[in-house]
């Protein structure tokens, strides 16, 4: 014979927009870098970076 007590009850809350973004924000000059997104010109700092792991 197995006696299970109950199970608590659980309440899920979803928020259905978490991050709150705008065109009006993404359009502001500076919100996003190209140089940023276009990444490393060298792979150099890789190099710098493996031995001192």
């Amino acid at each position: 014979m197995i006696i299970r007590s109950p199970e608590p009850e659980v309440k899920i809350l979803v928020d259905r927009d978490p991050i709150k973004t705008s065109f009006e924000e993404w359009a502001k000059p500076g919100h996003f870098s190209r140089t940023i997104a276009k990444g490393p010109d060298t792979t150099t700092w890789i190099w710098i970076w493996k031995p001192t792991c």
